[in-house]
Order: structure tokens, then sequence, then C-alpha cells
């Protein structure tokens, strides 16, 4: 049964013969995966069910090294978390 089969069938809601599955990493993990693999394609590495499409940073725009703007005007501070990053500032105020 291909990966392709046993998406489908999960989506249908049937019995599979295993559960599938789909990996993402933080920056740190993916620099040390690929030194142990080799390679530089993970996803064929970890053999992922799901196909990945488009950003992972998704919809940010940089406004200064390490510092990106969400669509809701948060500015996210990735200075010490590469991935995520932390709100620079609260813009909501408490009701």
């Amino acid at each position: 049964m291909t990966k392709r089969e046993i998406i489908k069938r999960v989506l249908e809601g049937r019995e599979v013969p295993y559960t599938p599955w789909s990996f993402k990493f933080t920056q740190e993990a993916q620099e040390l995966l690929i030194e142990y693999f080799e390679t530089d394609d993970l996803e064929s590495a970890v053999d992922n069910h799901i196909i990945r499409l488009g950003s992972d940073i998704g919809f940010f725009e940089e406004i200064e090294k390490d510092h990106f703007q969400d669509v809701f005007g948060v500015v996210w501070d990735r200075t010490i978390d590469k991935d995520i990053g932390n709100p620079k500032e609260v813009i909501l105020s408490p009701l």
C-alpha cells in the first residue's frame, strides 16, 4: 500500500495498517538531522506521508534583522528562538 493510499484511507475513516506521519523540525534539530542523514533532503530521509508546500515562515514581513511582523501587527523577536520567536510587546490591552 502506498503512502497516498494510506492517507486516503485515513481521510475516509477506514482502517490502516499503521499510523502515517509527517515530521517537521526546529532549526537546531534540522541541522543535527542533516548531519546525521548526510543530506539536505530530510523529507525523503524521514519518509513523510504528507508533503509540505509553501513557506514555513508564513505571512510575516521582516522589518529588521531577526524581527518579523505578522498579519495582525505583532512583531516577533527571533533572536533567541529562530523558529517561532517571542512577541516583542503586548499589542492587546486587558479589558
